[in-house]
């Protein structure tokens, strides 16, 4: 299956052109000027809401400079919180009998840095396409970038912090119900000790998970107050604005989102090209060329990306693999004098950097494009194994409360299993945001665009 995202085609016209070269001060772009409106990666969701917080955040964020700060503030807010817990490592207390002993879980929840928010560009991308305008015959290429790049950044930042609050609210009320349950849970064990039923430790247990559950519920307060003012920022801290949009969003809990786009086993390495580091690069060239011609080496190949591990380190490692032929866009340069025949009396050191930094960011590009693929498969599996248990698990709980109404057990039966079945019902959830991210981050790390060519 090919991952289900639009292409960014630019295009923009003579007068826009014509006025934006004029402006050599503080420019302000308009992704709209660059980008057909109708080719928005974020469509595939089908989420209106989402639509125009992007729309407003674009409206509200036009300076290069203005992004990077905001972005890098929102980096700095998320990395304040909890390290993200390894989801592979969360065991959920599964329900396999109706009796008193049916273990208790607080299970986890989601803290923000399960975003796993982080700016792969380099933080000196933005100086170098900067740098890149002050050529006039290159200024619409910088315009581009920009537009690239902040696009990128932007649509990337919004849409997860939207998944996340959309999770965020659904947590708060499988924890409010949670909570009511184990409520009736300790009037009941109070009830068996007041009958002499009971030595107390059913009690101690309830009142546990109790004081564990509060915990989370401070927890996902916190994680809202602070994905509410991340996004404010964004939307131009118009808080009426923020307000009515996000009370679309509890209202809309479109969870179905999580589950839209459909990512290949593999992708073509020229997808790169794409990304606004990589795409900076091809644009420079243009103007070193032919300064470095003579540092032509074997080109990178168009090979598969897959997902596997350590494949992507150096050029050596990728002419192993099975190739599809020379890259039509990535040209490799090296001053390795056997791999050129020829040696330089002396590389001039602007060339040199130059060169350096080109097969860095290729090379770079390629990793984690190659890491973001298989974070995306082992969440995939992940979730593929735990919807199977969890079929059995729902099953379970739809007849444990099937016997409570035909009063073949008791309330206190029932709301142990009632209780687990929520904890597996938000682990499952929480997993299924996992892969939302993950595809989020693989988007990202191509620079928002589908033009894999690659084959399920």
């Amino acid at each position: 299956m090919i991952l289900v995202i639009l292409i960014s085609v630019f295009t923009y016209s003579d007068k826009a052109k014509e006025n934006m070269v004029k402006d050599t001060q503080e420019i302000t772009v308009d992704y709209r000027l660059f980008s057909d409106s109708s080719d928005k990666w974020w469509d595939i969701y089908g989420d209106t809401v989402l639509n125009e917080i992007i729309e407003t955040a674009f409206d509200s964020n036009k300076s290069p400079k203005t992004v990077q700060k905001n972005l890098l503030d929102i980096q700095n807010s998320l990395g304040k919180n909890k390290t993200t817990v390894d989801m592979s490592t969360v065991k959920i207390a599964r329900i396999s009998k109706i009796s008193d002993d049916i273990e208790l879980s607080a299970g986890e929840g989601l803290n923000p840095a399960h975003l796993e928010y982080k700016l792969v560009y380099s933080n000196d991308l933005l100086g170098k396409i900067n740098n890149l305008s002050s050529n006039k015959n290159y200024k619409l290429d910088s315009l581009e970038l920009e537009s690239k790049w902040m696009t990128s950044n932007l649509a990337m930042t919004v849409t997860k912090l939207y998944g996340y609050y959309i999770y965020l609210n659904i947590e708060e009320k499988n924890l409010a119900e949670r909570m009511d349950i184990l409520n009736e849970l300790e009037k009941l064990e109070e009830l068996k000790i007041s009958l002499k039923r009971g030595n107390g430790d059913g009690l101690l247990e309830v009142q546990e998970i109790k004081k564990k559950a509060e915990s989370l519920v401070t927890q996902n307060e916190s994680a809202k107050k602070l994905t509410e003012k991340n996004l404010n920022v964004l939307l131009g801290n118009d808080k009426v604005k923020t307000a009515r949009l996000l009370e679309q969003a509890r209202n809309n809990s479109n969870i179905g989102m999580y589950d839209k786009i459909s990512v290949p086993e593999k992708i073509q390495s020229d997808a790169i090209r794409q990304r606004p580091d990589t795409s900076y690069y091809l644009s420079s060239l243009k103007e070193q060329g032919q300064k470095i011609a003579v540092y032509i080496a074997y080109g990178y190949p168009n090979f598969w990306i897959t997902g596997e591990a350590g494949i992507e380190s150096d050029y050596e490692q990728l002419e192993k693999k099975d190739k599809i032929g020379n890259s039509y866009y990535f040209q490799r340069y090296s001053l390795d004098s056997e791999i050129i025949n020829k040696k330089p009396l002396q590389v001039p050191k602007d060339q040199k950097d130059f060169i350096e930094q080109y097969n860095s960011t290729i090379m770079g590009a390629y990793k984690s494009v190659n890491e973001s693929l298989a974070d995306e498969k082992k969440s995939a599996d992940m979730l593929e194994k735990d919807n199977l248990v969890f079929m059995g698990q729902n099953k379970i709980a739809n007849e444990a409360g099937e016997k409570l109404n035909a009063g073949v057990i008791s309330k206190y039966e029932y709301f142990k299993v009632r209780y687990n079945y929520l904890t597996q019902d938000l682990h499952n959830l929480q997993l299924r945001h996992d892969l939302f991210i993950q595809k989020i981050n693989l988007v990202y790390n191509l620079g928002g665009t589908d033009e894999f060519n690659g084959k399920k």
